[in-house]
């Protein structure tokens, strides 16, 4: 999609045939950050496909901020689907929707430190990883997390017989509003 200095957001990428690698809406250039930056952000990024993806599919990755994108992918993902990313500040309001099987997680919004939001999920096929509504990377080198956030929604309809990973739709001990349908 666009790769931004401080701000990538506003992409929008509609592909109706087959994608062979990853798709990112928007991408923060961590080359180009400077301390003094506040408002580093990867938030209003729309991604439509009409088949199948090779690889994941991110909407935002940022570093203040991913919020309200929206991805809709209507055949099958090789990769994760994650709604928006971001280091600090809101991974909020992001809407994914997969009709097909998905062989990674599906993770609505992604944060180091900050929250995760009103993140919605709709899952039509199998996913042989994990479904996180709002997740929160912990641990050294980000290499594990939990389930984080309140007013995550995760809907799992359609074909879908069988998420081989985890479902955890926000945090367990303090969110509130979190639904599994």
């Amino acid at each position: 999609g666009g790769i931004g200095k401080t701000d990538a957001g506003n992409n929008n990428i509609v592909i109706a045939g087959k994608v062979g690698g990853t798709v990112v809406g928007g991408k923060i250039d961590n080359n180009s950050i400077k301390e003094t930056d506040i408002n580093i952000t990867a938030s209003n990024n729309n991604i439509s496909i009409g088949n199948d993806v090779g690889g994941s599919v991110i909407g935002g990755e940022g570093k203040t901020g991913a919020a309200d994108n929206n991805i809709k992918i209507s055949g099958n993902v090789g990769g994760s689907v994650i709604g928006g990313k971001t280091v600090n500040g809101s991974a909020s309001n992001n809407i994914i929707s997969v009709t097909g099987d998905t062989k990674g997680d599906i993770i609505g919004g992604q944060t180091s430190d900050g929250e995760t939001i009103n993140n919605q999920i709709i899952a039509s096929g199998d996913v042989l990883g994990n479904i996180y509504g709002g997740y929160k990377v912990v641990g050294e080198n980000n290499n594990s997390g939990i389930a984080q956030g309140t007013n995550n929604t995760v809907t799992l309809s359609g074909n879908l017989t069988k998420v081989t990973g985890n479902i955890q739709v926000g945090d367990t001990t303090s969110g509130s509003g979190n639904k599994l349908n």
